[in-house]
């Protein structure tokens, strides 16, 4: 063989080896890619796999809550005058598949109803609740009937005796006129329909507009305490001490504060609604020492010695209730690997049936 062709071969050869180097290099570069994206699918499987289970988890905790309502909301009617709720009847437990439903059905009667502040009944709302006729007339029972009530009131009445007893309130808890004037007149503006300020730190649509970012007054009644932040601005946190005693009842503008729902702690909102007429140790006694199933009527608590010689309105004592129509029901929910929360308000109307005024649910971290 010549050498010219043993130089040829030699070269095929080299250059066939390095062909084969390189097929091999690119067959291992597909077979990692391939095994990249195996791990990245099967990773993906599993997350789509995770969530599914996780939504169908929080859907199912879904339902769970609802009954939880249905159910306080079925044995609500029941309490509408019950004179003192137990323990065992606010608080209820079920077992479920792998958890547990809890319910808590709390009145909302034994609190300062800011909607008290509001000049229409329910039955302006739109968009908010439907409320019957029939035990929201347009004209608040807290607006004086005839002359006589007008006078024995002393012309103090609707929206100026709130005033007054929301005054008293926040004095007891430190915050001055000033603070209790700026929260009325915000209140006052955010909940009526006109245009024009009320007071001194009054505020509507056109300072409102200006805010960063811009909102208008709702002109209706506050279904959520958290709504105080749109009007209070800065100035919420001031009011810390007094939020465990304010509530919103969408649909009522009547204070009605059942005192038959009241304990040590809160007992001081009779003297307030009273206007100072009996002091806070007075009011803290006056419950320390009820009967253990409630006072059974109104009568029988106006005819206490503590009230003997003092002039009390009819508007203030209109204040006072014995009814629990109003509650708030906290249903929570753990079910697998699931925690949910779902926090409604019911109202309980002349007919008895009940209305679901606003509902907040989500995952309770």
């Amino acid at each position: 063989m010549k050498p010219y062709n043993r130089q040829r071969l030699a070269t095929l050869a080299k250059s066939a080896k390095k062909s084969s180097g390189a097929a091999l290099i690119l067959v291992l570069g597909i077979l990692s890619v391939i095994g990249v994206l195996a791990v990245q699918i099967m990773d993906t499987v599993d997350q789509l796999t995770h969530q599914q289970r996780g939504l169908k988890q929080l859907q199912q905790s879904y339902w769970y809550a609802r009954a939880g309502e249905q159910y306080a909301a079925f044995l609500s009617k029941d309490y509408l005058y019950t004179k003192m709720l137990k323990a065992e009847q606010r608080e209820l437990s079920f077992p479920i598949e792998q958890g547990v439903l809890q319910v808590t059905l709390k009145p909302l009667q034994n609190c300062f109803n800011l909607n008290s502040f509001s000049e229409r009944s329910g039955i302006d709302v739109i968009n908010r609740a439907f409320i019957d006729i029939i035990d929201n007339p347009a004209i608040s029972v807290d607006t004086p009937k005839d002359a006589a009530a007008r006078a024995l009131d002393e012309n103090l009445n609707g929206i100026a005796l709130k005033r007054r007893q929301l005054q008293a309130l926040f004095a007891m808890h430190d915050l001055d006129k000033d603070s209790s004037d700026y929260f009325a007149d915000r209140l006052i503006d955010w909940l009526d329909l006109d245009t024009l300020p009320s007071g001194y730190h009054g505020a509507e649509n056109t300072y409102y507009a200006s805010e960063q970012p811009g909102k208008l007054t709702p002109n209706q009644h506050m279904v959520l305490l958290d709504e105080m932040v749109d009007f209070l601005g800065d100035k919420f946190s001031q009011y810390a001490s007094i939020l465990p005693y304010l509530c919103t009842r969408p649909g009522d503008n009547r204070l009605q504060i059942n005192i038959n729902q009241l304990n040590e702690d809160n007992a001081f909102l009779i003297s307030a609604v009273l206007l100072d007429k009996i002091d806070k140790e007075t009011a803290i006694a006056i419950i320390a020492e009820r009967p253990e199933q409630g006072f059974s009527s109104l009568d029988d608590f106006w005819q206490l010695p503590a009230f003997k010689d003092i002039k009390i309105s009819v508007m203030q004592k209109s204040s006072l209730s014995l009814e629990n129509r109003y509650f708030r029901v906290h249903s929570k929910v753990s079910y697998k690997d699931a925690n949910y929360i779902s926090i409604s308000v019911i109202r309980i109307n002349g007919k008895k049936q009940v209305q679901v005024m606003s509902r907040q649910y989500g995952v309770n971290s």
